[in-house]
């Protein structure tokens, strides 16, 4: 199956692995709270930490999970939270 045009990175890579979000949670340590909030787009970039757990959790580098980020960024609009 072809994901989706608009999908974020991080869930077409998890997606492709068979993961759910709490399989990928025990494997990075990032809780599956965190995970959906980068998917869903509501942050621009995870937290640099949380970045580098969620790219060994899928089997990528740091590098290669941000530059897939900054694409997706860079074509749809990341909506911003209410403070």
């Amino acid at each position: 199956m072809k994901p989706a045009a608009t999908e974020h990175p991080v869930r077409i890579r998890r997606k492709s692995l068979g993961l759910t979000l709490e399989k990928l949670s025990a494997k990075c340590g990032v809780q599956p709270a965190a995970i959906s909030i980068v998917e869903r787009g509501e942050v621009q970039f995870p937290r640099a930490d949380n970045c580098a757990r969620i790219a060994a959790g899928l089997g990528v580098s740091s590098d290669v999970l941000v530059a897939e980020i900054e694409a997706w960024n860079d074509t749809h609009r990341v909506p911003r939270k209410a403070s």
